[in-house]
């Protein structure tokens, strides 16, 4: 691991190596990957779905985050998104909202440590 992002993500908790070993251990195809599942934007299904109470959406959203986290290694957000998953899988909605603003503010942490590594 050459690229000091990588070393910081690590740092954050993240399994770089397994990510990594997703991405056939291209460095560049790694970030590139990593920067397109980190914006806020990347959130914005699931905090409408989620606003609107809407269990079943917020579960096929959060489904599909969880395994770009897995893939990733980005276990911080795959930590804090499972209960998500969990919650909604068998159709309730009691603490989500909650655990969807612990996942907010983590996104957030990585997207400023990301945009201390423009591209």
């Amino acid at each position: 691991m050459e690229h000091p992002l990588l070393i910081e993500l690590e740092e954050l908790g993240c399994n770089v190596k397994d990510g990594l070993y997703n991405c056939m251990d291209m460095e560049d195809f790694y970030i590139k990957m990593v920067r397109k599942a980190v914006p806020e934007d990347s959130l914005r299904p699931l905090i409408e779905a989620c606003g609107a109470a809407d269990v079943k959406t917020c579960f096929e959203r959060s489904h599909a985050l969880k395994g770009v986290y897995a893939n990733l290694g980005l276990k911080p957000l795959f930590d804090l998104n499972t209960p998500i998953v969990e919650t909604t899988r068998h159709g309730g909605f009691d603490g989500v909202p909650e655990a969807l603003e612990k996942l907010i503010a983590e996104h957030k942490r990585f997207e400023e440590t990301i945009g201390k590594y423009p591209e």
